[in-house]
C-alpha cells in the first residue's frame, strides 16, 4: 500500500528558489538603477543651486572688485563633495564675463556644471 504524497521534495524546493531568484534579479537591478538616477539628479540640482548662489553673490560685489575666486572641495558649508570656482574676464571695457563652475564627486569620477553671465558697468 502506497502512502499519499504530502509536501514537496528537496529538489522541487531548490528549483522554485532558483526560478524566484532569476525572476527577482532584474527587479532588484531596476531599483538600484533608479536610486543611482535619483542621486545623479539630486547632485545636479545641488550644483545648479550652488552655481546660482555664487552668481548672485558676485552680482552684489561692485563692478571694479569682481575677480576670480574658488572654493575647494569640502569648503562649501553643508556640501562636502562639491567645489566651485568663478572666473572673471574682461572682453571689453566696462564689460566682464563671469563663469561659475561647480564640480562634485560622483560614482564614476568628477562631474561639472557651469553657468556664465555678463556684468556691465554703467
Amino acid at each position: 500500500m502506497k502512502m499519499a504524497r504530502r509536501g514537496f521534495t528537496l529538489i522541487e524546493m531548490i528549483l522554485v528558489l532558483v526560478v524566484i531568484t532569476i525572476a527577482l534579479f532584474p527587479l532588484i537591478e531596476s531599483f538600484s538603477s533608479g536610486i543611482r538616477g535619483s542621486k545623479i539628479a539630486s547632485d545636479t540640482n545641488t550644483a545648479i543651486e550652488l552655481a546660482q548662489q555664487k552668481m548672485e553673490q558676485l552680482q552684489s560685489i561692485p563692478f571694479a572688485s569682481l575677480s576670480n575666486s574658488s572654493e575647494a572641495l569640502g569648503t562649501i558649508a553643508g556640501f562636502a563633495f562639491f567645489s566651485r570656482e568663478a572666473t572673471v574676464t574682461e572682453p571689453l571695457t566696462n564689460l566682464k564675463e563671469v563663469t561659475v563652475n561647480v564640480y562634485w564627486k560622483s560614482g564614476i569620477g568628477t562631474d561639472q556644471f557651469g553657468i556664465s553671465s555678463y556684468f556691465i558697468n554703467y
